[in-house]
């Protein structure tokens, strides 16, 4: 191999194609399989596209096209994420994997959307898909569905029979997932033998008659997220008695606001149907996250006196009015586990009301009433947080985050002169033990909201994406001081 001098060679002359520099193929695959790196950092949130361009996957295809020595190397990893929308696709990848036997090795995710963006679909495909690649994918870890209906009229009588033979599956993410009734949702759990993580997002069932399946699940689940689902699907995963004992993550969401959850009349008793979770799973739990809504038709709060190995708690309280502090010690009373290590509590303004009111109504000092209410309730929250449960807590465990929305730029300069400090003033003199400790850990944080419209579609009926910015201001990940003493 010739290698010469760029600044040694005439400026007039082109270099012969022979003496063009050349990596070896070796170290080549190298830089192809750094670029992949980032594909294993996707993000499974819950606002799906299928039009979505990332870098990484741009790269690669560039790469794949380059050369044939780069083409095996580039398509093994583009391959990790397949898409799937319709029974074509299906039979096409598994003509595909018969030809290249090595590539099925490179597949982990296996995701069907809908056909056209807001359309909800019917996934005969998936029987396909099932069926058909059997085998051939030996190293796929997730399934997720996308703006599905399932009918039984829809899909092979033996697919639930054949899905455990993709054992290696261990994800599950259904995003706005009708079932006709619970028993299929149950059917699909049960039908993957070694599932560990699901997470199920505006998912629900149109039948609400519920019969149990043929047969409970084999699997240990150790996490479930659920966010603006429907009831009926935690009552079928509260009420599968094989899985009580394994799960230690659970996080249970709602939406901000009544009008944005996916089942009207269905989201009011969100602490009924979370307490019901939080009832089966019992002992097993040690991470939960919460969201709890003040305002609404019920007035109790969550329980976790079941719990007896919770070491971390995070709960968002989504308030209208100012944060209820009262709603918060109710909960922390609750607390048995002497492994907490962690608390996290999470004061969201509710964004149907952010942009109506003077923002800085909802920071202390708070009316005369409300102010009241809220320093009663701290008081009590550190005479909570001084029991031998927490005595062992490190430093900066128990955070206290604030978090408002605006769209006004002017808001951004007002927080500098009105709400600095109020936040964490308020807390540290009304739990001055808990910051003579240090344990105390306050943050008020400012969301700006910026939408930005991105068309994802050339057709005339582009589809719309809203991107919020976060700017976080006054946030203090320090411990709080301790409260001055009263002269």
């Amino acid at each position: 191999m010739l290698i010469q001098d760029a600044s040694t060679r005439p400026h007039d002359c082109e270099t012969p194609l022979h003496l063009v520099p050349r990596l070896p193929i070796e170290l080549c695959e190298m830089v192809i399989d750094h670029i992949a790196l980032l594909s294993t950092h996707i993000s499974f949130e819950f606002e799906w596209t299928r039009f979505e361009a990332r870098e990484w996957r741009i790269t690669l295809i560039a790469c794949a096209h380059a050369c044939k020595g780069w083409y095996d190397r580039s398509m093994y990893h583009l391959q990790r994420n397949v898409w799937l929308s319709d029974r074509e696709q299906a039979v096409s990848l598994s003509n595909h994997l018969r030809r290249h036997h090595h590539l099925g090795a490179a597949i982990r995710h296996a995701i069907f959307p809908e056909p056209a963006p807001g359309l909800y679909t019917l996934i005969p495909h998936f029987t396909t898909f099932v069926l058909m690649l059997a085998r051939r994918i030996p190293n796929i870890t997730s399934l997720t569905l996308i703006k599905v209906i399932w009918k039984a009229s829809s899909m092979h009588a033996y697919v639930f029979e054949c899905l455990p033979v993709h054992s290696t599956i261990t994800h599950l993410r259904l995003y706005k997932v009708m079932f006709e009734k619970p028993s299929q949702f149950a059917s699909l759990i049960s039908a993957i033998p070694n599932l560990r993580h699901l997470t199920c997002a505006f998912t629900g069932c149109l039948n609400k008659y519920w019969q149990s399946p043929s047969r409970m699940p084999r699997a240990r689940v150790c996490e479930i997220v659920l966010f603006n689902t429907d009831h009926d699907v935690a009552n079928v995963l509260a009420e599968f008695n094989s899985i009580s004992s394994t799960v230690e993550i659970l996080s249970f969401h709602a939406s901000h606001t009544a009008s944005g959850s996916a089942f009207p009349g269905r989201g009011l008793l969100v602490t009924q149907a979370g307490q019901k979770l939080l009832n089966a799973f019992g002992a097993s739990l040690r991470s939960v996250e919460l969201t709890d809504r003040d305002g609404w038709a019920e007035t109790r709060t969550f329980s976790l006196s079941r719990q007896s190995n919770l070491t971390t708690l995070v709960v968002t309280h989504l308030f209208t009015r100012c944060p209820n502090l009262a709603r918060t010690s109710a909960a922390l009373s609750t607390i048995i586990s002497t492994s907490i290590s962690s608390i996290h509590i999470r004061y969201t303004h509710d964004r149907l009301w952010a942009f109506r009111e003077n923002l800085w109504d909802l920071v202390p000092p708070f009316d005369e009433e409300q102010n009241k209410a809220n320093i009663d309730a701290a008081r009590n929250i550190d005479e909570i947080l001084s029991g031998s449960i927490f005595a062992k807590f490190p430093p900066s465990s128990v955070r206290f985050e604030l978090e408002l929305m605006t769209a006004n730029d002017a808001d951004i300069a007002a927080e500098q002169k009105v709400g600095e400090g109020n936040w964490e003033r308020f807390l540290s003199q009304n739990m001055p033990r808990a910051a003579a400790r240090g344990i105390l850990d306050c943050a008020l944080i400012l969301v700006k909201e910026a939408v930005t419209v991105l068309p994802v579609t050339s057709s005339p009926s582009n589809v719309w994406a809203k991107e919020y910015s976060k700017h976080i201001l006054n946030a203090s990940h320090a411990k709080v001081d301790p409260a001055p003493e009263a002269d």
